[in-house]
């Protein structure tokens, strides 16, 4: 399975679905026509118990909020349950990195990317002031 162009506006590396075991797998197995049915997604879960990126397929699938089809091993309502009990994902603003905080609260994800960012405006800031001063 090659995905990588198809999410070309998701947040998050895509740097981890070259390693991914599903890679060259039909992609029905992990989008079947009725995943209602019992055991629809049985053969994607072998495939996912193996794979080496699981856990940043299913991170990459949280952030994204994906909608259907077996991500890391979890259903998407499985994802849902997971996502309720890690916490919002963001994308620090920053340096691009993951991490979980309840909805509307943080886009940064330490105090160094904090004071960076802080600084950062502060610097900004004093250039615009310096520059409506001098016209």
């Amino acid at each position: 399975m090659d995905i990588t162009n198809d999410f070309p506006t998701m947040s998050g590396s895509t740097e981890w679905m070259a390693d991914a075991a599903c890679r060259g797998v039909d992609t029905t197995v992990f989008f079947p026509d009725d995943p209602r049915i019992s055991g629809r997604y049985a053969e994607a879960r072998l495939v996912c118990a193996a794979c080496p990126v699981r856990t940043a397929c299913l991170d990459w699938a949280i952030l994204n909020r994906l909608p259907a089809g077996l991500w890391g091993g979890l259903t998407p309502s499985e994802r849902h349950d997971e996502s309720s009990r890690r916490g919002y994902p963001r994308v620090c603003d920053r340096c691009g990195s993951v991490f979980a905080t309840p909805p509307r609260t943080k886009r940064l994800c330490s105090p160094e990317c904090l004071r960076a960012h802080t600084t950062a405006r502060k610097v900004a800031w004093n250039r615009s002031s310096s520059n409506a001063r001098n016209d």
